[in-house]
């Protein structure tokens, strides 16, 4: 065989076929387009005689730049921190794809606790919608499948709203659901200053006023990258416990978070609904699915018993002081010793809670809250003893700690109850019936 200048008279002698020489061809031809953009690397490991070759995705034609720019030593010193630096951020991306969603059970192995179809979980929400209970402008998750986008009672309409970035990003974002329409009463937000004398001790908020959970959502969502020192400083500055002398920030009106509504009379008319999109008539046929749900074998049988949900109405609207249909109460249990750590519990509230103890006569327009103060007297098992009640007021009236609030001065706020896990338990509808077949590992848990 004689090839000169990459001439062979008989190639054929040189394969026992023509699927040799196909493979053979092909194998060089691959090699030598490899070569154009791969470079071997020798690299020794410890308790081998000969290092191992590694092909690294670099162009033969880069790396002796790199080399002849840097160095050898420099340059591979180079090209491994680079390719590191590129290896941990790929292992940073697979894990937060990983924890991304929870819904489809990436949720490091535990049990599914969801316990009911797609169907139950639209209805739930919008009874939640409907009730006032979600005063956000966040869209609804994806996985609910809400085909037609619910009137929203408790967000004012989109005029009326704050040009907020949280609005813009959410709407945007791929696999979300729907945003709510506001229907809801315009907003009036405060700018809340602290005046002379009491400069140290923050004012007192309008009554009835709420606090906007979007706009602290924006400023204090860790999971998004925001900072404790950030979100601190806009709940102080929106709370009035700013003096504005400081020069690093401009104007912070768009940090007030405190708001009142308007009355109802107000309203806007209920805005007629636009006809359904394709994507919207598709999304209402396979709403029955309950594919992508992470959710136990067995579920719950179909919701049948909610009640019809109460809208929300202003605080300006309401005769009374409080809301009959939301009391002001704090709950807290306790058990064992009455000690200093509820004691300084119900001395928050004492201090921070608008009660009018100061007063002969608490004022009609502001409505004054409750402390429950829930005692758990033994293990949650043991029946209670008919005189629980009266040895738990007697231990009270002992109790250093807990002997100044039996004062007849705090009766109409502070209040102390024994705590009945049986009762409790079978105050609730969903569970009275059930929660005896399983109380040998509830009481223990």
């Amino acid at each position: 065989m004689d090839i000169r200048h990459g001439f062979d008279p008989d190639p054929l002698k040189r394969y026992g076929n023509g699927i040799e020489e196909v493979q053979h061809l092909s194998t060089t031809r691959n090699s030598r387009l490899a070569s154009r953009f791969v470079t071997h690397f020798s690299v020794p490991l410890p308790g081998l005689r000969r290092p191992i070759t590694v092909p690294l995705p670099i162009p033969p034609a880069v790396w002796s730049y790199i080399v002849v720019k840097l160095g050898r030593k420099k340059a591979s010193w180079v090209v491994w921190s680079l390719l590191f630096t590129v290896g941990w951020f790929l292992l940073l991306g697979i894990r937060k794809w990983e924890r991304g969603s929870k819904w489809n059970g990436d949720d490091d192995g535990e049990e599914p606790t969801l316990v009911y179809g797609r169907e139950d979980l639209r209805r739930i929400w919008q009874w939640e919608i409907d009730s006032g209970h979600y005063p956000s402008i966040r869209p609804i998750p994806y996985e609910i499948r809400m085909a037609v986008q619910p009137f929203n009672p408790a967000v004012p309409p989109l005029k009326y709203q704050r040009s907020s970035p949280l609005a813009q990003s959410t709407s945007a974002a791929r696999h979300q659901g729907p945003s709510t329409i506001g229907v809801g009463s315009a907003r009036e937000y405060f700018n809340i200053t602290v005046q002379g004398p009491n400069l140290a001790y923050p004012p007192r908020v309008p009554p009835g006023s709420v606090a906007d959970l979007d706009m602290l959502y924006e400023h204090c969502a860790f999971d998004t990258g925001k900072y404790v020192r950030d979100c601190l400083e806009v709940l102080r500055v929106g709370a009035g416990l700013d003096n504005g002398r400081h020069t690093r920030r401009g104007n912070t009106e768009h940090w007030n978070y405190i708001f009142r509504e308007a009355p109802l009379s107000s309203r806007e008319p209920i805005p007629k609904r636009k006809p359904l999109t394709i994507k919207q008539k598709k999304m209402i046929k396979q709403g029955g699915s309950d594919a992508g749900l992470w959710s136990r074998e067995v579920l719950e049988a179909p919701l049948t018993n909610l009640s019809k949900p109460i809208p929300p109405i202003p605080h300006v609207d309401i005769k009374t002081a409080c809301d009959p249909n939301y009391p002001r109460i704090f709950h807290m249990f306790w058990a064992g010793p009455f000690n200093d750590k509820p004691y300084v519990a119900i001395l928050s509230f004492l201090f921070t809670q608008n009660l009018g103890l100061h007063l002969d006569k608490p004022e009609p327009k502001v409505c004054r809250p409750q402390f429950w103060m829930w005692i758990n007297p033994g293990p949650a098992a043991a029946v209670p003893n008919p005189s629980a009640v009266g040895d738990m007021f007697r231990d009270l009236s002992n109790n250093p700690w807990a002997s100044p609030f039996l004062h007849p001065r705090f009766k109409d706020v502070i209040q102390f109850k024994m705590w009945n896990t049986t009762e409790q338990l079978d105050s609730i509808p969903e569970l009275k019936d059930e929660w005896r077949a399983w109380k040998d590992n509830l009481f223990n848990s």
